[in-house]
């Protein structure tokens, strides 16, 4: 009985919170990245192996310095909003590749890491264009926590451990700065595309990405869309549904990679960094829903090699995202 009576009250509280709520300015986003989450019959951890990410999204108001601050570099801008980031990645060689002498392995496909971070971006949007700044810090290496993290996932789901972990990036604290632009090139109705343009510069990432992407099917204008994480909006009605379809190709030319060549500052010890590609190509697509509060996604990319050592290599993420 008192079971019950507390599951009912919850049930109460929790439905008049909602029913109160009267903006859908807020949202928080959960997203896993993972080699399983693809259409390959055989996966093997490789390359970018896992992530986990959380994020907390909030539409500033019009009257708020950073609104009044940013109408200074682009009067005509229609929103704001604030995004919270953290997340947690790992990179894991090729164990196919690596070599072995006497059951001991002596060469990696590439070097394991461990990336674990907190970002914080702004976005700057209306109907013609969008554009992001970001600044990210975090640290690098077994501090990351990204070996005990797979480790713990491998046990759940009864696999082994990888035991190359001791091949891991050194710790090291690091940092970048971010800037993007998307721009609208073709609307037709139920199809358009985008130019979509980002650079990364600091100790752990540095590169330039340009690249295209295009959307089939019901969507909002790039300031109103879930997709670039802009359909926030202080109205008591909640943005139109979406459903679609979107497909995209990046080139990224590379001008350090800590997960490849190693922490900035310092040496880095039983690692072979050479042979790293310059420019690589991401190709992605992804089905996408939105109904009111409600969004979720799964994406798939395909990663030319990083490395000349390397090979391509395929991971899924798996999206939901929920306005409070």
């Amino acid at each position: 009985m008192k079971l019950k009576f507390f599951t009912i009250l919850l049930l109460l509280l929790t439905s008049g919170v909602w029913a109160q709520k009267k903006v859908y300015d807020q949202e928080i986003q959960l997203q896993k990245d993972n080699d399983i989450l693809t259409f390959k019959r055989k996966v093997a951890d490789r390359y970018y192996s896992f992530g986990l990410h959380f994020d907390y999204r909030k539409l500033a108001e019009d009257d708020s310095k950073i609104v009044e601050l940013t109408k200074k570099l682009k009067p005509n801008l229609e929103k704001v909003i604030v995004n919270w980031h953290v997340g947690i990645e790992g990179y894991t060689s090729d164990q196919d590749r690596d070599k072995q002498v006497n059951s001991v392995f002596v060469e990696f496909d590439r070097p394991y890491a461990g990336w674990l971070f907190a970002e914080n971006k702004i976005t700057v949007a209306n109907q013609k264009s969008l554009t992001f700044f970001s600044l990210t810090l975090g640290v690098l290496g077994p501090a990351s926590g990204a070996e005990k993290l797979q480790d713990n996932f491998h046990v759940l789901i009864n696999n082994p451990k990888l035991e190359e972990w001791d091949n891991q990036v050194q710790n090291e604290l690091a940092a970048n700065i971010g800037v993007g632009f998307n721009l609208p090139l073709l609307s037709l109705g139920k199809f358009d595309i985008h130019s979509q343009s980002s650079a990364s510069l600091g100790t752990q990432a540095t590169y330039f990405k340009q690249g295209f992407m295009g959307r089939f099917g019901k969507f909002n204008s790039i300031d109103n869309t879930f997709f670039y994480n802009t359909n926030l909006t202080h109205e008591d009605a909640p943005p139109e549904s979406e459903y679609f379809l979107d497909f995209g190709a990046h080139l990224i030319t590379w001008g350090y990679k800590a997960t490849i060549q190693g922490r900035f500052f310092g040496e880095n010890n039983n690692m072979n960094t050479e042979g790293m590609h310059r420019v690589n190509v991401d190709v992605s697509a992804a089905i996408n829903f939105s109904r009111r509060r409600f969004t979720t996604f799964f994406r798939h990319h395909l990663i030319t090699a990083e490395t000349t050592r390397g090979r391509h290599f395929y991971y899924g993420s798996l999206g939901l995202i929920l306005k409070i």
